[in-house]
């Protein structure tokens, strides 16, 4: 009987081992199968998008323009009240200069890595001021009398360090106030197959989202805007903290 316990025992057991680890393998070449279909899908994407008139036709077929100009028309209608003098908005991660247009050409900064959209802003919005960087430490003397930043659309392409590094450059020795909106994460559904062909690496739960935005400036207004059937922007507004208060 004893025996007999023994052997139902390590059968059991061999039994286990060999469900856990087919279940591991099936876990990476499922992982493996989700990294091939998003390499393709995001080359596709790029293919296309990388062509700034056609960024625009997906802008508008999703009504983001739309959706987006009515919150950032709000924001600079309230900077304009409450501001006087030399100031500057900086408007990262501009792109085309889908936004610049509201904004007077001698307060305007936009800045983007991609020469064919900074092409293409200048082209449309010639009074205003294009600059070609990633890194705001190679337009520093830009920055001193910045009193609102942009980023619409742009957090998702960074990393969590990147978004801290990028803020942490922006003088704060005057209140700079920020306004980001962008698009959560959908776990399933025809969002989550959708967002395959998304370009930013980094899209985030609404969580993650929040957390990370709490580690360089102070919240004043949050909420969630629906952005076509099956999607939701966030849309944050809060104010950079200084360098002592950084992560507080």
């Amino acid at each position: 009987m004893q025996t007999l316990e023994r052997i139902a025992s390590k059968t059991e057991k061999t039994t286990s081992v060999e469900f856990k680890t087919k279940t591991a393998e099936e876990r990476q070449q499922g992982n493996f199968l989700f990294s091939l279909v998003r390499t393709v899908c995001l080359s596709l994407s790029n293919a296309v998008l990388q062509f700034p008139i056609m960024f625009e036709l997906q802008q508008k077929a999703l009504s983001q323009p739309t959706l987006l100009r009515a919150e950032v028309e709000k924001e600079l209608a309230e900077l304009n009240l409450a501001n006087s003098g030399d100031y500057r908005i900086l408007d990262y991660g501009c792109g085309s200069g889908t936004y610049s247009g509201l904004c007077d050409p001698d307060r305007y900064l936009g800045i983007d890595c991609n020469e064919s959209m900074l092409a293409r802003a200048a082209q449309n919005n010639p009074l205003h001021t294009f600059l070609k960087a990633s890194s705001l430490t190679e337009i520093s003397h830009n920055l001193d009398n910045v009193v609102h930043v942009l980023m619409i659309g742009v957090v998702h392409h960074l990393t969590d360090a990147d978004f801290i590094n990028i803020l942490s450059e922006i003088p704060t020795d005057r209140t700079v106030k920020l306004l980001t909106i962008d698009t959560l994460k959908c776990k399933s559904g025809p969002g989550w197959l959708v967002q395959l062909f998304e370009r930013g690496d980094f899209l985030r739960a609404e969580n993650d989202h929040r957390l990370l935005l709490d580690q360089v400036a102070h919240e004043t207004s949050y909420k969630k805007v629906p952005y076509g059937k099956y999607f939701e922007l966030a849309v944050f507004r809060g104010e950079i903290r200084s360098q002592a208060n950084k992560g507080i």
